[in-house]
């Protein structure tokens, strides 16, 4: 289950020349010539956590009731079209749907990126598989989880990088609710970074109070949607609420790394600690 950034969607009234579509956008499409060296890379279900990227917006191709011109080969042409108009060099296929007894047509929802070219980013996207660790892993993060030495010199004395993952049971945008859901918080190993001589016991400590802040997220996240009644169970509603927990994450780690000063603050570090404990303790993580 991947999370729609910025869903506020615009129903365009027209259809598109190259295909039958009815297109919702998060964005509006710039005017002007695409250029003719224009190119984008397609993605399907690429996890992008920790890389270097500028986020474009997102798109739906659903049906219009036109069953020609609506093919998977039309979608991508149109999608590759968007990207070029965007700026984008990559578009990330979040959830498709081939023709079924619901409809004749492929339909999808893709977001579009423009991602950086380094040799990191690059290898990354090469690699089918992210190496990341779980939270279920008993005995927590340890230094060899971390694959980047930062330079000493470095502002900051490590990247920790993490993200919750949701996973549903059963049914795609285009058939209704989902049914049962869980969430679980996930560290990148592939992206993280620390320096040498931060890499003592009681720093490790601070660092998987990160990926408790994380955990406990991801486990309010699955309450709160298994909460609401399967039938109300929508996709682009579930990512709206998805979005406000990883924002409300977000926040919790910037806070947590400013006012601990990265776990050099022995008294802040101590009172989130003990924040961090009840946290489980009430959530049974």
């Amino acid at each position: 289950m991947k999370f729609y950034k910025g869903l506020l969607l615009i129903l365009l009234a027209s259809v598109s020349i190259q295909c039958s579509y009815r297109v919702y956008k998060s964005y509006e499409t710039p005017e002007g010539e695409i250029a003719s060296d224009c190119t984008s890379r397609l993605f399907k279900n690429k996890d992008l956590t920790g890389l270097s990227y500028l986020y474009k917006g997102v798109i739906i191709l659903d049906e219009s009731g036109i069953t020609s011109g609506c093919k998977e080969e039309d979608a991508m042409a149109y999608l590759k079209e968007e990207a070029c108009k965007l700026g984008a060099n990559a578009i990330n296929i979040v959830e498709e749907a081939y023709p079924d007894a619901y409809s004749s047509c492929y339909r999808c929802v893709a977001g579009f990126y423009t991602v950086a070219k380094d040799t990191l980013t690059t290898r990354i996207l090469n690699t089918f598989d992210r190496d990341k660790v779980s939270y279920s892993r008993i005995d927590g993060l340890e230094w060899e989880d971390f694959s980047i030495e930062l330079p000493e010199h470095n502002s900051y004395p490590y990247h920790a990088p993490t993200q919750i993952d949701l996973f549903t049971e059963g049914r795609t945008f285009w058939q209704g609710a989902y049914t049962h859901i869980t969430a679980h918080a996930y560290f990148y190993k592939d992206v993280s970074k620390v320096k040498k001589s931060y890499q003592t016991p009681e720093n490790l400590k601070h660092v998987n109070g990160l990926f408790d802040l994380a955990q406990i997220q991801a486990r309010k996240l699955a309450d709160t949607l298994n909460s609401i009644p399967s039938v109300k169970r929508k996709s682009v509603d579930i990512d709206e609420i998805m979005g406000k927990y990883i924002d409300t994450l977000r926040t919790l780690e910037k806070t947590y790394q400013q006012e601990t000063d990265f776990g050099a603050n022995k008294m802040e570090q101590k009172r989130w600690a003990a924040f961090i404990a009840r946290e489980k303790s009430q959530m049974g993580t």
